[in-house]
């Protein structure tokens, strides 16, 4: 009878371990994909932004404008600067067709992604 309760014991450790052990590594795992998930989509945001402003500097207005969904809303460095896509391109147009945007250099962007990648 010793015997048999000691292995019990043996054994329901071990699984207790293993189980402690799986749960740990599991939750890890999803953490740690969730996170590359996260970077990857700030990655590719951060792409996006640099290859958006680089179209500006070179007065790229096919690249540039057309980064734009419809529905965007530009806002610009000015309080009272927020137009639409068509409001936009009517007022920046003019200074593309002239050969010159301009050239935005970012110095720091704060840019939050949920866990799934999905939300910025």
């Amino acid at each position: 009878m010793k015997k048999a309760f000691i292995l019990f014991i043996i054994y329901f450790t071990s699984i207790n371990i293993t189980y402690s052990w799986a749960v740990f590594h599991g939750s890890y795992l999803k953490n740690l994909f969730k996170a590359c998930k996260r970077d990857s989509t700030i990655v590719e945001i951060n792409n996006f932004l640099d290859k958006w402003h680089l179209a500006a500097g070179k007065a790229d207005a096919n690249v540039f404008f057309n980064a734009m969904a419809d529905n965007s809303v530009y806002i610009g460095t000015d309080a009272s600067e927020r137009w639409t896509k068509t409001e936009f391109v009517g007022f920046a147009k003019p200074y593309f067709d002239k050969g010159k945007a301009w050239d935005f250099k970012p110095y720091e962007r704060d840019i939050h992604v949920t866990n799934d990648g999905n939300y910025a």
